[in-house]
């Protein structure tokens, strides 16, 4: 532990310096010059960096001389607003009794009294006391840092069960909960802004022959190809594909029209295709295919709710395989206006 003692008297010092040795403590930082002390604590410099310390080791206590004159209070001060020293505790001395000074010491963050002449059994309880007082502050600030990294790693890990939550494991896009919660935003958004949001439903045709046929290690690497090229067709960042569920996809197109989505939903119609996966016994061809149905909220009804777009946009996949699959079809939702489009 280092102990920083000013006294402007050399007399005075020279007896607290041998208390201190009498008490242990004989790496003590004793000076007459107030601002030396200033320099060593890099106090006296208008650019000094407040995050650290420019002295050799930590100081653990000061005792400070109130009788010099008033540069002693404006040095406590100064002190005290500096963040690597407003925990210390400081012992401040003075030939005056509990006077204004002292109390003004008080003020400025000085945590114990003595009156000099020093009485020695009494100072060194008081330095022992403010010693202790520093270890308590230094083990209360370790405890307050080890909570704090034990609050940032249970929020850090918070943030990464989130996310995990919303993530389907098997094909890395997100899985219903997630695509249920952007279709609440998103649809809430589109009718406060007045803006189209379309949502494509999209089923790889005849999936239970495919895992039938080749196996169900086959059937997972078949569904991260298809949502991997799902991906790769959308462009803009805000949306969204889903795991809906087995071997159904759902895709969220924020201000995306009918027309919008039709293009979308073609691009990914042909994308899958030319994946080449074989698929032998897919009605639609010899290849992985997907049906769509798409479906869009033109943003301009007060009633319609987010389930109604999801249910249109199933019931036009429903339709898009009863025509034969690889194919799409889809509705205006709130407008009741069905069309289909055939790839």
């Amino acid at each position: 532990m280092t102990i920083a003692v000013f006294e402007h008297d050399a007399r005075n010092l020279e007896e607290i310096r041998v208390l201190l040795e009498e008490s242990g403590h004989l790496d003590a930082f004793v000076t007459t010059d107030l601002g030396r002390l200033m320099v060593a604590m890099n106090l006296n410099s208008p650019h000094r960096d407040l995050s650290h310390s420019m002295m050799p080791v930590q100081i653990d206590l000061l005792i400070l001389d109130l009788d010099s004159d008033a540069q002693a209070l404006d040095f406590l001060k100064t002190l005290k607003g500096d963040i690597r020293y407003k925990d210390i505790p400081i012992v401040v001395t003075s030939e005056s009794d509990f006077d204004q000074q002292v109390r003004t010491a008080y003020a400025y963050g000085a945590t114990d009294y003595l009156r000099k002449p020093l009485n020695p059994s009494e100072a060194k309880a008081r330095i022992h006391a403010s010693l202790r007082l520093n270890h308590e502050i230094d083990r209360r600030k370790a405890r307050e840092n080890e909570i704090t990294e034990i609050a940032n790693q249970l929020r850090d890990l918070t943030q990464v069960l989130m996310k995990l939550s919303l993530i389907d494991p098997l094909t890395g896009v997100a899985n219903r909960r997630a695509f249920d919660q952007t279709v609440e935003q998103e649809f809430k958004r589109a009718r406060r802004n007045r803006k189209p949001l379309s949502i494509l439903l999209l089923d790889v045709d005849h999936f239970k022959n495919y895992n039938d046929t080749y196996g169900h290690q086959a059937g997972d690497l078949c569904l991260r190809k298809v949502a991997q090229e799902v991906l790769n067709t959308m462009k803009r960042p805000g949306d969204m594909l889903a795991r809906y569920g087995g071997e159904e996809f759902a895709i969220v197109l924020p201000e995306t029209d009918a027309a919008g989505a039709l293009v979308i939903a073609e691009r990914i119609l042909i994308g899958v295709e030319k994946l080449g996966i074989r698929h032998e016994y897919n009605s639609a061809a010899p290849v992985v295919t997907v049906s769509i149905g798409a479906s869009t909220f033109s943003g301009f009804s007060s009633e319609f709710e987010p389930s109604k777009l999801i249910e249109s946009a199933d019931k036009s996949l429903y339709e898009a395989k009863h025509q034969g699959r690889n194919r799409i079809c889809a509705a205006i939702a709130n407008h009741k206006q069905e069309f289909d489009r055939e790839a």
